[in-house]
């Protein structure tokens, strides 16, 4: 079986495209919701859907307005009173129309702290576990893992119903994550660390060269698979719309993408055996 789906990539030649503005001792050091960084004593945040007046208190202890919220912009709350939201120790809003509240739950707090994270490793198969993977059409494939020959782990794939056999490699770095067919130049190149956001590019050989666009679009996923459910999955989204998702020290877990206009599965984790 040819497992090469169109989101493979060659990683003969590589351009590495960063987020603009961000670097990932950045995107560890806030932990953002949205727009807004989170902050200890949130416990929700407004968004401003029309313009409208930001008030703070007199000595009288009266509001008096100070400036304008805009549109669009999204501000930490962290009192709810009878009238107005309080946005800092001396800043306030007036409850109306002009403002969309929502809570800060401890499962949104989840999820914003793993949608902060900064991932370094851990994207390669795990050599602790023997692995299943369905290819629906295809079949079930077990992977082991066999050694390693010039910084590459060696992974054996075999189907027993057809007999079909291939060997996968994978190697990880501090700034990148490759694997593919071995003795092959098929395979997929990620760059690494990841944080929410990052993006990078790759050349994709389809007939000619074609240049390959990749973003992490979250770091919260939960995903079913076969072999069960796993929260806070790494989710890489490419140019075709097809979607991957990867568990820190399982590796890849499911793949998925469109074929005729509808949503199919085109790898997923099936089982997974503790090798003794």
């Amino acid at each position: 079986m040819n497992r090469v789906l169109k989101w493979l990539c060659c990683f003969t030649f590589v351009i590495a495209l960063s987020t603009a503005g961000i670097t990932a001792s950045q995107a560890a050091s806030k932990v953002m919701w949205g727009k807004l960084e989170y902050k200890s004593g949130m416990i929700g945040k407004v968004t401003v859907t029309k313009d409208t007046t930001r008030y703070e208190k007199n000595t009288k202890g009266k509001l008096v307005s100070v400036g304008k919220m805009k549109k669009g912009e999204e501000w930490g709350v962290y009192a709810l009173k009878p009238q107005h939201y309080e946005l800092t120790r001396k800043t306030y809003a007036v409850k109306s129309g002009s403002l969309k509240y929502e809570a800060l739950t401890k499962s949104k707090i989840d999820q914003i702290k793993a949608d902060s994270r900064v991932i370094t490793s851990g994207l390669k198969p795990s050599t602790k576990y023997e692995y299943q993977f369905s290819y629906p059409g295809y079949g079930l494939y077990t992977s082991k893992f066999i050694g390693r020959e010039n910084g590459y782990d060696l992974w054996d794939s075999y189907d027993s119903r057809t007999g079909n056999r291939e060997t996968w490699c994978y190697f990880e770095s501090k700034s990148e994550f490759v694997y593919g067919i071995y003795e092959s130049d098929v395979g997929s190149w990620i760059k690494m660390p990841l944080y929410l956001n990052k993006r990078w590019s790759d050349y994709v050989e389809m007939g000619s060269d074609e240049l390959m666009y990749y973003r992490v679009t979250s770091l919260s996923k939960t995903v079913t698979t076969k072999a069960g459910t796993f929260r806070n999955a790494i989710e890489i989204k490419d140019s075709f719309g097809n979607y991957s998702y990867y568990y820190p020290g399982i590796g890849l877990i499911k793949s998925i993408g469109y074929q005729n206009k509808k949503m199919v599965v085109y790898e997923e984790l099936y089982k997974m055996t503790k090798v003794r």
